[in-house]
């Protein structure tokens, strides 16, 4: 087996799948092949391939610390090499590499969010959204009556004031109480230099144009 990129421009899928039961026992066998695959794909600058090659880290955490995956989200565009990492939450990045977790936010090109059920993840993804710029309008009317009465008769007075005032402010573009209810046909989509994006998850296999791209192994 060889890691090495394809000569040929056709596309090409490797795939490495260990039983969740197995990860304990060998998770180095699999940390291994990922960090010698990403060396032999970085080795020659010269030779990039028509299309970046993706490395889908499916449940990142349970690898384990990998230094060699913590250096190519930094660097490894520049060769031609996309990283795609995936973890339930912000908590399990802080518990495997420490104070250096955000390296992984920071050096990425687009962030996808799907919900989380605890705070800190979406407090953090909350500040991520940013604020936005808002006018706050107040309208207020007061009426005063008044009355008098003497010798020479009975008076009566009123008077209606209008009140109008403006403020600008600013508002966070999402709270975090909002993205823990984020609905699960829904995604937050956060790309570099770009506002955050509301997106819908698609379903591939029920796509009537990407179905006709892979094979379903939901139906056997």
């Amino acid at each position: 087996m060889t890691f090495a990129p394809p000569r040929e421009s056709r596309l090409w899928v490797l795939t490495l799948v260990l039983p969740s039961d197995r990860l304990n026992a060998f998770n180095r066998w699999l940390r291994l092949l990922i960090q010698q695959a990403i060396t032999v794909n970085a080795r020659d600058v010269e030779i990039k391939p028509d299309k970046p090659v993706l490395f889908l880290l499916d449940e990142m955490p349970a690898l384990g610390r990998l230094t060699m995956v913590e250096q190519a989200y930094g660097l490894m565009a520049g060769f031609g090499i996309q990283l795609w990492g995936i973890v339930q939450d912000c908590t399990q990045l802080k518990t495997i590499y420490g104070d250096g977790w955000e390296t992984f936010i920071g050096n990425s090109g687009m962030i996808q969010y799907f919900g989380s059920r605890d705070r800190t993840t979406a407090d953090y993804f909350q500040a991520l959204c940013g604020v936005t710029t808002v006018w706050n309008l107040s309208t207020a009317v007061a009426r005063a009556f008044g009355s008098s009465s003497g010798p020479g008769g009975h008076s009566s007075n009123s008077s209606t004031t209008h009140t109008e005032t403006s403020a600008v402010a600013q508002r966070q573009l999402a709270y975090a109480d909002e993205l823990m209810r984020l609905h699960r046909g829904k995604q937050l989509i956060l790309i570099e230099n770009l506002n955050p994006i509301i997106g819908h998850k698609v379903r591939w296999f029920e796509d009537d144009a990407l179905k006709l791209l892979g094979r379903n192994l939901h139906i056997g």
